[in-house]
């Protein structure tokens, strides 16, 4: 009967648009979570009984509408052996139990019918994410100090994207941040124009006039630019310069072995 709920509960789910993904094995549980570590997503893993989860069922619904960017997993323990096993393997012997993952790793944890702790912890771990994005993404304040990082990267033979930003549009913040988690080899700058004439002259030394601009450098020089809101254009062309990069390591290291 249990199993007749939970797929009847799924079906329903389903038909709704519910962002909520029903775990069947832990082969595809491992799949999942290694999708969501590989694109730097937090993944929510619920394991759930029909009685004491009733609940919370609908709450963890709205919150994977709620937060699109978040992984939502749930695995019904009344499915038998599989998902009683998966529930075994972390230990988990109270329902609900609420496993927060990053990275593939297990970072937190809400046991028992908290609806305020599971409402406070979700935005929480997704904020945390978003800033260890940012994180990795350098803002400049001066010219001095874009002379600098420019020219470690030429050093160290890293491609640098320098992103020109306004307030507007902001959304292309957070995938300048996402792009910086995706490729760690590369220098990822940014200059808010809002800063003041500091950051107005650096604009203007490279005759940036249009918002977001985007521009590639290796080995300290400008060799392409995104101009605007075209985050497929950007996507495409940051690992077109790395495999270009990669050539022209690869024949430099070649004609040294030339006689």
């Amino acid at each position: 009967m249990g199993k007749v709920v939970e797929r009847r509960e799924e079906a329903e789910g389903k038909k709704r648009g519910d962002r909520v993904i029903v775990i069947h094995s832990a082969s595809e549980l491992e799949k999942r979570l290694e999708e969501a570590s590989r694109t730097s997503r937090l993944a929510i893993l619920f394991f759930s009984k029909a009685r004491p989860c009733r609940f919370v069922s609908p709450l963890y619904a709205s919150l994977a509408v709620k937060y699109p960017k978040v992984v939502f997993l749930k695995v019904h323990i009344e499915e038998g052996p599989n998902a009683e096993s998966m529930a075994l393997d972390r230990g988990i012997r109270k329902f609900p139990t609420f496993l927060f993952y990053k990275s593939g790793e297990e970072v937190d944890k809400v046991v028992g019918v908290d609806a305020f702790e599971l409402e406070r912890k979700v935005p929480l771990h997704s904020r945390k994410q978003t800033q260890a994005r940012r994180d990795q993404v350098i803002v400049i304040h001066s010219a001095s100090e874009l002379e600098k990082r420019l020219q470690e990267a030429s050093r160290t033979s890293r491609l640098a994207i320098l992103f020109f930003s306004k307030a507007r549009p902001r959304r292309y913040i957070s995938l300048y941040a996402s792009l910086a988690e995706k490729y760690p080899k590369v220098v990822f700058l940014k200059v808010d124009i809002e800063q003041g004439p500091n950051a107005e002259g650096m604009a203007v030394d490279r005759r940036i006039s249009k918002f977001p601009t985007f521009l590639i450098y290796k080995s300290g020089k400008e060799v392409d630019k995104v101009v605007g809101v075209d985050a497929i254009e950007l996507d495409r062309k940051i690992p077109l310069h790395l495999r270009k990069q990669a050539r022209r390591k690869q024949a430099k290291s070649l004609s040294e072995y030339e006689f």
